[in-house]
């Protein structure tokens, strides 16, 4: 159940003339504030889930010679409580990536019961959405870690070849736990993050 007292539509600040020096802050201004707080917490950013991910020393190697290098491609799952309100959930990654051919990271949504509620979509260096992290030197073996997000934009297409979106909550899902699993190819995963995101409407 929605709590009554957090608004679903921003709340602008008060003017700035309405706060200088030496003036009195009334108690309208004050209430402003709170509103406004409490729609950011309450409706935008209500939920969050972060994974950070662990590797064996020597399960991957980065810097070796690509004829021997291994890779751990195990997916990566991050599960939450999604909100009854939650529509989307854009997601964040670090990661580090040698270049490889073929290397990408799938991003998709299941339910606890390993059904799937949004195919997702494909960060991918053969179109640039997932870039190499390699260095421009090559008698350098540092390979920085880099970040790849969803972005807000949001649309329906799914699977290979969509560019990178936040991952749809079906309504059925919304309420429930979700697991947004990350999949890498010759990609090494270092933290995801989730946040759920929202549209700012009134019920009529």
């Amino acid at each position: 159940m929605a709590n009554a007292t957090i608004p679903l539509v921003p709340v602008r600040p008060p003017a700035l003339n309405a706060l200088r020096i030496k003036r009195p802050v009334e108690a309208g201004w004050m209430s402003c504030f709170t509103a406004a707080a409490l729609q950011l917490v309450g409706a935008r950013f209500r939920r969050a889930a972060h994974q950070i991910v662990t590797w064996p020393e020597g399960d991957y190697a980065l810097d070796t010679d690509a004829t021997v290098r291994t890779h751990t491609d195990l997916p990566v799952r991050v599960l939450w409580r999604a909100s009854h309100g939650c529509e989307y959930a854009a997601v964040a990654i670090t990661y580090q990536s040698s270049g490889e051919i073929g290397s990408q990271v799938t991003a998709a949504t299941y339910t606890t019961a390993g059904a799937v509620q949004d195919a997702g979509f494909l960060w991918r260096l053969a179109d640039g959405t997932l870039p190499a992290s390699s260095s421009d030197d090559p008698s350098e073996d540092a390979y920085p870690i880099m970040i790849a997000t969803t972005g807000a934009a949001t649309h329906t297409g799914t699977g290979v070849g969509v560019s990178p979106r936040p991952l749809i909550i079906g309504a059925a899902n919304r309420g429930a736990m979700v697991e947004a699993r990350l999949t890498p190819v010759n990609t090494r995963l270092i933290s995801v993050s989730v946040w759920e995101l929202y549209r700012t409407q009134v019920a009529e």
